[in-house]
């Protein structure tokens, strides 16, 4: 799968996580896409539970992922403190001379 078209959400609240991963994945996903902006739902084509309790949402195009960002209340429906994870990258920097 192309890491340019995932996005990961994080439940910061213990209890609520939990909650979340008792639901059932394929019924959470049923309910994301209810919830997706239009445009971007009918592209949303993954949900994957993480060993840390997030989720991996998988799109179709970078696009419909871009739109899921912008517009996330979609979130809300794993659980109140879910928040869309933006990964990040080190870099490290060398002064030559």
């Amino acid at each position: 799968m192309n890491r340019n078209r995932e996005i990961t959400i994080t439940i910061q609240g213990e209890e609520e996580k939990k909650q979340c991963n008792e639901r059932d994945t394929q019924l959470l996903l049923i309910a994301t896409r209810n919830k997706a902006p239009r445009q971007a739902a009918e592209d949303i084509i993954a949900l994957k539970k993480l060993r840390s309790g997030d989720y991996t949402l998988s799109a179709l195009t970078e696009e419909a992922k871009n739109t899921l960002v912008k517009d996330s209340n979609w979130t809300k429906e794993f659980a109140s403190t879910a928040t869309i994870r933006q990964t990040t990258y080190p870099v490290s920097y060398m002064e030559y001379g």
